[in-house]
């Protein structure tokens, strides 16, 4: 069925596509520090109260010795898992930057996001309830901002899911656009 009236039948936006994948990449390597230092301050916790446990009345040194000790192998087993969620997490969050993207198809919205698995979703522009920009320190560190908007209908009652798309060119503008838009579709006369 095609969509009739004077409106874009088709529509894409564009995206930032190399600072997404600076801005993925520099989220996971946050998280790998964040873990191994949580890592290593266990490991310290650990081999402090280790060598206590072992003999109350232990010396200072053996003390410090023990939890540099039980900090460094935290460190190490940090380092590990790390490699292993950079790996794991950066190649398909570079993929999801690649495919990213947002076409007006007549009356719909088309969203096509992921990595491994591609979510490729068409909802009609009168199940969106709302278009909102935000974006945080590092967001903005990036120079990029999160477009989103809440759908009317729910899986579940009383839940309006949002969907989100970060990495817009100008995403203000694309709000504005799509939120005039979904205007002018609402007041057209057939």
């Amino acid at each position: 069925m095609a969509f009739r009236d004077g409106f874009p039948e088709d529509m894409e936006f564009e995206f930032n596509r190399p600072a997404m994948q600076r801005y993925w990449r520099a989220l996971i390597i946050g998280n790998f520090v964040a873990v191994s230092c949580f890592l290593a301050v266990g490991g310290a916790c650990s081999g402090y109260a280790r060598a206590l446990e072992a003999n109350p009345h232990v010396s200072t040194n053996i003390l410090i010795y023990s939890s540099v000790q039980f900090a460094l192998a935290g460190l190490a087993a940090g380092a590990v898992m790390g490699v292993i969620f950079v790996l794991l997490l950066i190649i398909p969050f570079q993929w999801e930057a690649k495919n990213t993207r947002l076409i007006v198809e007549g009356p719909y919205l088309r969203v096509i996001s992921g990595g491994i698995f591609v979510d490729d979703r068409r909802i009609h522009f009168r199940e969106i309830g709302d278009f909102r920009t935000h974006h945080g320190p590092l967001l903005r560190w990036y120079g990029l901002k999160t477009l989103s908007f809440r759908l009317e209908r729910g899986d579940r009652p009383g839940v309006q899911p949002r969907i989100s798309i970060t990495g817009l060119i100008d995403p203000d503008r694309v709000r504005d656009q799509l939120c005039d838009l979904d205007a002018a579709r609402e007041s057209y006369k057939a």
